[in-house]
């Protein structure tokens, strides 16, 4: 899935929840299983910075806090 300019500006318009909805949904299509507990919101603001400079991803960093999220290590 390609997240153009438009799409993404719409998902950093959602809150937090309806955000960390689409992402759980987008992972279960893709074959990840995420947690459906939003997580903390420095989790979340992590999240949207990635999704705001698609351009300056670092997809070790992307990868690891996937790996966390999954883990549901940092909910709270």
């Amino acid at each position: 899935m390609k997240l153009d300019k438009a799409m993404i500006e719409a998902l950093l318009a959602l809150d937090d929840d309806e955000l960390w909805g689409r992402i759980v949904m987008l992972g279960k299509s893709k074959g990840f299983s995420l947690p459906t507990t939003t997580p903390q919101k420095t989790e979340m603001a992590k999240l949207r910075q990635l999704l705001q400079s698609p351009e300056k991803l670092d997809m070790t960093e992307a990868l690891r806090l996937l790996r966390e999220l999954k883990r549901g290590s940092r909910h709270g």
